[in-house]
Protein backbone atom coordinates (compact mmCIF):
# COMPACT_ATOMS: atom_id res chain seq x y z
CA UNK A 1 0.00 0.00 0.00
CA UNK A 2 1.46 3.36 -1.10
CA UNK A 3 2.15 5.77 2.18
CA UNK A 4 -0.03 8.78 2.41
CA UNK A 5 1.35 12.14 2.25
CA UNK A 6 1.03 15.44 2.46
CA UNK A 7 2.28 18.80 1.47
CA UNK A 8 1.67 22.16 2.10
CA UNK A 9 0.20 24.16 -0.66
CA UNK A 10 2.23 27.41 0.22
CA UNK A 11 6.44 26.25 -0.03
CA UNK A 12 5.60 22.68 -0.88
CA UNK A 13 7.12 21.28 2.47
CA UNK A 14 5.88 17.75 3.74
CA UNK A 15 3.39 18.04 6.42
CA UNK A 16 2.52 15.12 8.89
CA UNK A 17 -0.76 13.31 8.06
CA UNK A 18 -2.22 15.44 11.60
CA UNK A 19 -0.59 19.03 11.28
CA UNK A 20 -2.71 21.96 11.54
CA UNK A 21 -0.25 24.43 10.58
CA UNK A 22 3.05 24.29 8.24
CA UNK A 23 6.39 24.19 10.66
CA UNK A 24 8.16 25.92 7.80
CA UNK A 25 6.07 28.96 6.61
CA UNK A 26 3.40 29.31 9.21
CA UNK A 27 0.41 28.57 6.48
CA UNK A 28 -2.95 27.47 7.60
CA UNK A 29 -3.16 23.70 6.29
CA UNK A 30 -6.24 22.88 4.78
CA UNK A 31 -7.24 19.73 5.62
CA UNK A 32 -11.09 19.51 4.45
CA UNK A 33 -9.52 17.72 1.44
CA UNK A 34 -6.89 15.77 2.84
CA UNK A 35 -6.84 11.96 3.10
CA UNK A 36 -7.38 11.65 7.28
CA UNK A 37 -10.82 12.95 6.97
CA UNK A 38 -11.93 9.60 4.57
CA UNK A 39 -14.53 7.32 5.84
CA UNK A 40 -15.90 10.20 8.08
CA UNK A 41 -19.87 10.71 7.95
CA UNK A 42 -20.69 14.78 7.17
CA UNK A 43 -23.62 15.30 9.39
CA UNK A 44 -26.81 16.14 7.08
CA UNK A 45 -29.52 18.56 8.43
CA UNK A 46 -33.22 17.81 8.46
CA UNK A 47 -34.87 18.06 5.34
CA UNK A 48 -36.82 21.49 4.43
CA UNK A 49 -40.38 19.52 4.52
CA UNK A 50 -39.26 18.02 8.01
CA UNK A 51 -38.72 21.64 9.26
CA UNK A 52 -42.04 22.89 7.62
CA UNK A 53 -43.99 20.13 9.34
CA UNK A 54 -41.85 21.60 12.72
CA UNK A 55 -42.98 24.96 12.31
CA UNK A 56 -46.62 24.19 11.53
CA UNK A 57 -46.79 22.11 14.45
CA UNK A 58 -45.78 24.58 16.69
CA UNK A 59 -48.18 27.33 15.36
CA UNK A 60 -50.88 24.81 15.37
CA UNK A 61 -49.55 24.14 19.10
CA UNK A 62 -49.53 27.92 19.70
CA UNK A 63 -53.33 28.67 17.98
CA UNK A 64 -54.92 25.59 19.72
CA UNK A 65 -53.25 26.68 23.26
CA UNK A 66 -54.37 30.30 22.48
CA UNK A 67 -58.09 29.38 21.96
CA UNK A 68 -58.12 27.59 24.92
CA UNK A 69 -57.14 30.18 27.06
CA UNK A 70 -59.19 32.81 25.14
CA UNK A 71 -62.42 30.68 25.71
CA UNK A 72 -62.00 29.96 29.38
CA UNK A 73 -61.48 34.12 29.92
CA UNK A 74 -64.48 34.57 27.75
CA UNK A 75 -66.47 32.07 29.92
CA UNK A 76 -65.29 33.75 32.97
CA UNK A 77 -66.10 37.05 31.57
CA UNK A 78 -69.82 35.53 30.17
CA UNK A 79 -70.41 34.36 33.31
CA UNK A 80 -69.80 37.75 35.52
CA UNK A 81 -71.82 39.45 32.92
CA UNK A 82 -74.60 36.96 33.64
CA UNK A 83 -74.52 37.20 37.51
CA UNK A 84 -74.25 40.90 37.42
CA UNK A 85 -77.20 40.85 35.10
CA UNK A 86 -79.08 38.55 37.82
CA UNK A 87 -77.81 40.82 40.33
CA UNK A 88 -79.67 43.73 39.18
CA UNK A 89 -82.70 41.95 38.10
CA UNK A 90 -83.12 40.92 41.88
CA UNK A 91 -82.51 44.67 42.92
CA UNK A 92 -84.73 46.14 40.47
CA UNK A 93 -87.54 43.63 41.53
CA UNK A 94 -86.40 44.65 45.38
CA UNK A 95 -86.40 48.12 44.79
CA UNK A 96 -89.54 48.63 42.76
CA UNK A 97 -91.77 45.93 44.53
CA UNK A 98 -92.17 44.40 41.11
CA UNK A 99 -95.53 42.44 41.60
CA UNK A 100 -94.94 41.48 44.81
CA UNK A 101 -98.06 41.89 46.99
CA UNK A 102 -96.57 41.07 50.35
CA UNK A 103 -93.45 40.47 52.54
CA UNK A 104 -91.78 39.05 55.85
CA UNK A 105 -89.51 37.05 56.97
CA UNK A 106 -89.88 34.02 59.81
CA UNK A 107 -92.85 33.43 61.49
CA UNK A 108 -95.13 35.46 58.93
CA UNK A 109 -97.95 34.91 57.13
CA UNK A 110 -97.84 36.18 53.48
CA UNK A 111 -100.96 36.11 50.81
CA UNK A 112 -101.52 35.90 46.88
CA UNK A 113 -104.72 35.01 45.17
CA UNK A 114 -103.75 30.85 45.23
CA UNK A 115 -102.07 30.26 48.87
CA UNK A 116 -101.60 31.82 52.55
CA UNK A 117 -97.61 30.84 53.05
CA UNK A 118 -96.15 30.78 56.20
CA UNK A 119 -92.35 30.51 56.91
CA UNK A 120 -92.05 28.49 59.95
CA UNK A 121 -88.55 28.24 60.02
CA UNK A 122 -85.13 28.29 58.29
CA UNK A 123 -82.16 25.73 59.27
CA UNK A 124 -78.18 25.79 57.98
CA UNK A 125 -76.91 22.37 57.58
CA UNK A 126 -73.70 21.53 56.43
CA UNK A 127 -74.79 18.30 54.96
CA UNK A 128 -78.10 15.97 55.93
CA UNK A 129 -77.51 13.30 57.50
CA UNK A 130 -79.62 10.17 56.43
CA UNK A 131 -79.86 6.06 57.13
CA UNK A 132 -77.80 5.02 53.86
CA UNK A 133 -76.55 8.24 52.24
CA UNK A 134 -76.25 11.67 53.19
CA UNK A 135 -76.84 14.51 51.35
CA UNK A 136 -73.88 16.85 50.69
CA UNK A 137 -73.27 20.06 49.11
CA UNK A 138 -70.34 21.47 47.03
CA UNK A 139 -67.31 22.19 48.37
CA UNK A 140 -67.28 25.61 50.55
CA UNK A 141 -71.36 25.91 50.39
CA UNK A 142 -74.31 24.55 52.73
CA UNK A 143 -77.50 23.83 52.63
CA UNK A 144 -80.26 26.74 53.27
CA UNK A 145 -83.74 24.85 54.34
CA UNK A 146 -86.71 26.74 54.57
CA UNK A 147 -89.75 24.86 56.12
CA UNK A 148 -93.43 26.20 54.56
CA UNK A 149 -97.35 25.80 55.95
CA UNK A 150 -98.92 26.86 52.73
CA UNK A 151 -103.38 26.59 52.58
CA UNK A 152 -104.64 27.10 49.29
CA UNK A 153 -107.24 29.73 49.93
CA UNK A 154 -108.84 29.44 46.09
CA UNK A 155 -111.33 27.06 44.98
CA UNK A 156 -109.57 25.11 42.83
CA UNK A 157 -106.67 22.82 43.52
CA UNK A 158 -103.56 24.13 42.84
CA UNK A 159 -99.91 22.96 42.77
CA UNK A 160 -97.14 24.71 44.54
CA UNK A 161 -94.51 24.96 41.93
CA UNK A 162 -90.40 24.59 42.36
CA UNK A 163 -90.93 26.21 39.17
CA UNK A 164 -92.03 29.72 40.66
CA UNK A 165 -89.60 29.74 43.32
CA UNK A 166 -86.44 32.02 43.28
CA UNK A 167 -83.95 32.53 45.88
CA UNK A 168 -81.16 35.58 46.33
CA UNK A 169 -78.30 34.68 48.41
CA UNK A 170 -77.08 38.40 49.10
CA UNK A 171 -78.63 39.26 46.04
CA UNK A 172 -77.25 36.66 44.05
CA UNK A 173 -79.37 34.13 42.28
CA UNK A 174 -78.59 30.64 43.81
CA UNK A 175 -81.07 27.21 42.04
CA UNK A 176 -83.82 25.21 44.32
CA UNK A 177 -82.19 22.07 45.22
CA UNK A 178 -84.90 20.16 43.51
CA UNK A 179 -83.40 16.88 44.73
CA UNK A 180 -82.35 15.42 48.34
CA UNK A 181 -82.05 11.63 49.34
CA UNK A 182 -83.25 12.83 52.67
CA UNK A 183 -86.19 14.66 54.45
CA UNK A 184 -84.73 17.46 56.56
CA UNK A 185 -86.08 17.54 60.14
CA UNK A 186 -88.76 14.58 58.36
CA UNK A 187 -90.66 16.77 56.08
CA UNK A 188 -90.82 16.47 52.23
CA UNK A 189 -90.47 18.96 49.58
CA UNK A 190 -93.33 21.52 49.59
CA UNK A 191 -94.02 21.45 45.64
CA UNK A 192 -96.83 19.44 44.71
CA UNK A 193 -101.04 19.87 44.52
CA UNK A 194 -102.78 21.45 47.63
CA UNK A 195 -106.94 20.99 47.55
CA UNK A 196 -108.97 23.94 47.93
CA UNK A 197 -109.17 24.93 51.56
CA UNK A 198 -106.16 22.30 52.21
CA UNK A 199 -103.26 22.89 54.07
CA UNK A 200 -99.05 20.99 53.64
CA UNK A 201 -96.36 21.53 54.90
CA UNK A 202 -92.78 21.01 53.44
CA UNK A 203 -89.70 22.42 52.54
CA UNK A 204 -87.53 24.46 50.18
CA UNK A 205 -83.66 23.86 49.86
CA UNK A 206 -81.11 25.96 48.40
CA UNK A 207 -77.11 25.58 47.65
CA UNK A 208 -75.69 28.81 49.34
CA UNK A 209 -71.87 30.02 49.89
CA UNK A 210 -71.11 29.62 53.76
CA UNK A 211 -70.55 32.80 54.21
CA UNK A 212 -73.48 34.41 53.01
CA UNK A 213 -75.38 37.30 55.02
CA UNK A 214 -78.86 37.67 53.55
CA UNK A 215 -81.27 35.12 51.65
CA UNK A 216 -84.22 36.33 49.63
CA UNK A 217 -87.26 33.89 48.89
CA UNK A 218 -89.65 34.90 46.42
CA UNK A 219 -92.91 33.00 45.13
CA UNK A 220 -95.17 33.76 42.64
CA UNK A 221 -95.32 34.59 38.97
CA UNK A 222 -97.61 37.39 38.57
CA UNK A 223 -98.26 37.70 41.91
CA UNK A 224 -95.50 37.08 44.10
CA UNK A 225 -94.82 36.89 48.17
CA UNK A 226 -91.31 37.88 49.67
CA UNK A 227 -89.54 36.63 52.89
CA UNK A 228 -85.96 38.36 53.67
CA UNK A 229 -83.90 36.16 56.13
CA UNK A 230 -80.70 38.03 57.72
CA UNK A 231 -77.84 36.16 58.96
CA UNK A 232 -79.40 36.29 62.72
CA UNK A 233 -82.58 34.56 61.56
CA UNK A 234 -81.86 31.34 61.09
CA UNK A 235 -80.81 28.58 63.27
CA UNK A 236 -77.26 26.62 62.28
CA UNK A 237 -78.30 22.81 62.57
CA UNK A 238 -74.47 22.11 61.87
CA UNK A 239 -73.77 17.85 61.53
CA UNK A 240 -69.85 18.08 61.69
CA UNK A 241 -70.02 16.00 64.38
CA UNK A 242 -73.06 13.60 63.57
CA UNK A 243 -71.61 9.81 63.07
Amino acid sequence: MEEQKKFCTNCGSELSLDADVCLKCGKKVDNSNSSNNTGKKKKKGLPIWAIVLIVLGSIGVVAIIGTIVLAVIGYGVFKDEIKNEIHDNYNEIIDNDDGILDTGTIGDTLRNDEFEITLENALIYDYIPGEYINDEPDQGNEYLVLFFDVTNISDDNEYFNSYYVDGYADGYQVSVESFLYNDPEGYESITGSIAPGKSKKGYVAFQVDADFQTFEFIYGDDEKVSFSLLSDDYADNNNSNVS
